[in-house]
């Protein structure tokens, strides 16, 4: 009795095995699913409704039970209206990988592929503010940096490049720290 109760409760706890029906290919010829069952595309235990676009199990019950249901028969008659039949194409698990390879290519390609120009702009600014100049300002620093990059922009260096006389002017005046943006710009246009 003791070991009957054992058993009992030891299949009790035993998981249900539950029975897969794979999608059999002869269904296809059924007249009643031949215009809207298609075999799942990604599971051999599915079946597709083409009208409905929907999965279903793949046991036969299951495929009956939803050529009665309303939605379906409500499907089928709106395609019999319009004389068409659309066979809701569905992607493939191929498909699938092939949209997610792209989007992954388009990822890496929208990287830079190196990061040589930043690299450069701060080995300049290193060689600007150094440990002497410490307590330059960052508007300072980036005025040096535009200043050497224009220059270099238009092949020239501080020794070469001729200073307008207009701001030779400015430099012995007080407008000098009058500062307006369309200046600034016009100073940034000249280099």
């Amino acid at each position: 009795m003791f070991v009957l109760r054992l058993l009992l409760r030891s299949l009790r706890n035993m998981p249900k095995v539950t029975y897969m029906q794979n999608f059999r290919d002869s269904w296809l010829n059924f007249e009643e699913f031949k215009q809207w069952l298609r075999k799942g595309p990604t599971d051999s235990t599915k079946a597709y409704c083409c009208f409905c676009k929907v999965s279903i199990g793949a046991k036969l019950f299951e495929i009956r039970q939803h050529a009665q249901a309303k939605k379906h028969i409500a499907c089928i008659a709106s395609v019999a209206q319009n004389h068409t039949i659309h066979f809701g194409r569905q992607p493939t698990k191929t498909e699938e990988q092939e949209v997610a390879l792209a989007l992954f290519a388009l990822h890496i390609l929208s990287l830079p592929w190196s990061n040589a120009a930043v690299e450069r702009v701060f080995s300049q600014m290193n060689m600007v503010k150094t440990k002497l100049r410490n307590k330059m300002n960052l508007k300072s620093l980036n005025a040096i940096l535009r200043i050497r990059y224009g220059l270099r922009r238009h092949g020239k260096c501080c020794h070469d490049y001729i200073l307008p006389t207009k701001y030779l002017a400015l430099v012995s005046s007080s407008a000098k720290y009058m500062e307006s943006n369309d200046e600034v710009d016009e100073i940034i246009s000249l280099l």
